[in-house]
């Protein structure tokens, strides 16, 4: 894969910066209009809903254990009384980190607006850098990098997984490995093995693709080297260059062995009980990747029929792998016309099977044929992700290199300029403005419960992830949360009593039996459980009339129960 020349010297470095900010600028601009109306409530409301409160949850706790001086990765607050380990919960502490200053001075969901938009134009940037040293012309190059921005992959999870908008550091990594076999120094490898580590640090999951990335692109590299579909100067891994690529993992190992040696140790003994999700589920579907998704402006029949006579309608955030007509496109006219795409494309190629998950599935239907991931559900670490469409973001990043290849060269023949009106199609094609805005109602009663006296725990219900944002108002522990891969000790209080999961399972049978209401008075007062909220219309009959407990305090957004005797 060709590259640009590194740059010397002072006045060669200040020349490659100022571009970026140009870059940057663009990318905030164009990242402000995709995500309207969020700069119009940009103070007062929250990009998204749902597991976005977790995140709000994250920065809270992660500030307030440190200033205790805690392990933040271990709490007492959620999972009453038993507390929980949040190792492999999807803390993401280099977000956590970024917003640490400013906790408590800042409302939460502020924060969250600006490490939001910042993933936008921190993941565009990182592209655009990576571009640079593979396709080299400027306007490929930042029509790859708004592709990868804005890609339906992205805008998907910003209705609430700010962990998986946290893609900036993929780029970055690529980028510094191609440096590392291109370059004799070992500062390319040591930058390398950073950005491998902060991808663990930003999602568990995204710490997994470099390594397939490497699995797959040394190889490639080696091999295209001697193809002549594939012949270019500096193909290949000189010998010298294994070394540093070794070093890779290596000091990858060394950086967050701080983190991995007491996550893997939780996983045994007591704590054990963590399971990944199906890959079953949330396998792609070819479907997903010719039909636009549910937040896209394009998302009408016969697209919008498709996905929900096919099914996928359920889990559209993590399927949602539109590829769109300009990147598939521009992908083909690269692999044409330039043989340092064709590398990228098969790459692409690679992550878009892995994607499809253990079976191929095609409009909804299973079709039984084996492919490749089986073989990651037999690794160890690998098998707890579970969601192989989320392979997706990987394929996004090299098709849109192989795109800029395209770009350039119809750029540079008759169609002059083109890449920057094919930017404008690509927001177009991409958009979904306006995205989905949560505002939140007064804290109300919160306020009331953080004034009273005591340590003791609420049971907060049906919507977990609130629960949790509105525990950075009151303080107090909760019963249950919405963290992931939770350990079954965590749970067992509230999972194993039919009386008690009827409180926070929407779908469960509430049982009837006599005596029931004094059964889950004495359980909740037994673990110092003072109140029972529910939200909207939550199981009002079942917890005033079969349950019997005392309504302290209503208004339009909630009910609060005492669990004292009636």
């Amino acid at each position: 894969m060709p590259s640009i020349p590194p740059d010397k010297g002072d006045a060669h470095s200040n020349q490659r910066l100022r571009p970026l900010f140009a870059v940057g600028a663009a990318l905030t601009a164009l990242s402000l209009l995709m995500l309207w109306p969020l700069p119009l409530i940009f103070g007062g409301g929250m990009l998204g809903g749902g597991d976005a409160f977790v995140f709000t949850w994250n920065f809270w706790w992660f500030h307030k254990a440190l200033a205790a001086g805690h392990n933040p990765f271990v709490t007492d607050r959620l999972f009453h009384p038993t507390g929980t380990t949040l190792w492999f919960h999807d803390f993401s502490p280099f977000n956590d980190l970024l917003v640490l200053p400013w906790v408590g001075h800042v409302p939460l969901t502020t924060l969250y607006n600006a490490v939001a938009l910042f993933t936008f134009v921190a993941t565009g940037l990182a592209m655009y850098a990576l571009a640079r040293r593979v396709v080299g012309h400027v306007g490929g190059s930042f029509l790859a990098a708004v592709i990868v921005t804005f890609a339906p992959y992205r805008m998907a999870h910003a209705a609430g997984h700010l962990s998986l908008l946290s893609t900036e550091w993929l780029p970055v990594f690529i980028l510094f490995t191609l440096r590392t076999v291109e370059e004799k120094t070992w500062r390319n490898p040591l930058l390398a093995a950073l950005a491998w580590a902060l991808c663990l640090f930003c999602s568990p999951y995204y710490a997994l693709y470099p390594a397939f990335f490497l699995v797959a692109w040394l190889p490639l590299r080696a091999w295209r080297a001697r193809a002549a579909w594939g012949r270019t100067p500096g193909g290949g891994v000189p010998r010298d260059a294994w070394a540093r690529l070794l070093a890779i993992p290596a000091a990858v190992v060394l950086f967050t062995a701080w983190f991995t040696v007491p996550a893997l140790a939780s996983l045994h003994g007591a704590q054990s009980g963590i399971q990944g999700h199906n890959p079953a589920e949330f396998s792609a579907d070819l479907l997903t990747f010719i039909a636009p998704s549910p937040v896209s402006l394009f998302y009408l029949p016969p697209f919008s029929d498709w996905w929900h006579n096919a099914g996928l309608y359920s889990y559209w955030p993590e399927l949602s792998c539109y590829v769109g007509v300009v990147l598939l496109t521009l992908s083909v006219v690269g692999f044409v016309k330039c043989p340092e795409a064709r590398a990228w494309v098969v790459l692409g190629a690679v992550f878009f099977v892995l994607s499809l998950g253990p079976s191929l599935r095609v409009f909804g239907h299973d079709t039984g044929l084996p492919l490749p991931y089986l073989l990651v559900t037999k690794l160890p670490v690998a098998r707890i992700s579970g969601v192989p469409a989320r392979f997706v973001v990987m394929m996004t990043i090299c098709l849109a290199l192989a795109a800029g290849h395209g770009a350039a060269a119809l750029a540079q023949g008759r169609w002059r300029n083109c890449e920057w009106l094919l930017v404008g199609v690509v927001c177009v094609e991409y958009c979904c403005a306006p995205v989905d805005i949560t505002t939140l109602p007064a804290p109300g009663w919160y306020t009331q419960l953080r004034a009273e006296p005591g340590d003791f725990a609420v049971l907060d219900v049906p919507d977990l992830s609130a629960a949790m944002h509105w525990q950075t108002y009151h303080g107090k522990s909760l019963l249950r949360a919405d963290t992931s891969y939770t350990p079954a000790y965590a749970t067992r209080f509230t999972e194993d009593d039919k009386a008690l999961r009827a409180l926070w399972v929407t779908w469960a049978k509430c049982p009837e039996w006599p005596g029931v209401g004094e059964h889950v008075r004495q359980a909740l007062r037994g673990v110092d459980c003072h109140y029972v909220i529910a939200h909207g219309d939550f199981r009002r009959d079942y917890l005033e009339r079969v349950l019997g407990l005392r309504k302290v305090y209503e208004d339009a957004e909630m009910r609060v129960y005492s669990t004292d005797e009636p």
